[in-house]
């Protein structure tokens, strides 16, 4: 079962809290098993997105960029056509490749 009141803090609070790679690895530790649960919880299609930018986020502060893009690639599965995804993927890439 989600705890949904940990679920919503996670999602409107991490944007706000200083980088720290050791607080971005637990969201993210808590955020990647459950991501496929929000459709349950409910909310909206914008409440839905910013869960992922938050998990996108947690995982560049936590330097995975291997996670970031996947969980990106992910997202451009659902959504083929968006160029913000796309460019988001492709600055992802590159610094994967530095």
């Amino acid at each position: 079962m989600i705890n949904h009141w940990l679920l919503y803090a996670l999602t409107i609070g991490t944007p706000f809290f200083p980088p720290s790679r050791t607080l971005s690895c637990q969201v993210l530790q808590i955020m990647i098993p459950i991501r496929h649960d929000l459709v349950q919880v409910g909310g909206s299609w914008a409440q839905r997105q910013i869960f992922n930018a938050t998990m996108i986020e947690a995982a560049v502060r936590s330097n995975d960029i291997r996670t970031a893009l996947g969980l990106v690639a992910e997202l451009r599965e659902r959504k083929p056509k968006s160029r913000t995804l796309q460019q988001l993927f492709e600055k992802l890439r590159e610094k994967y490749n530095e």
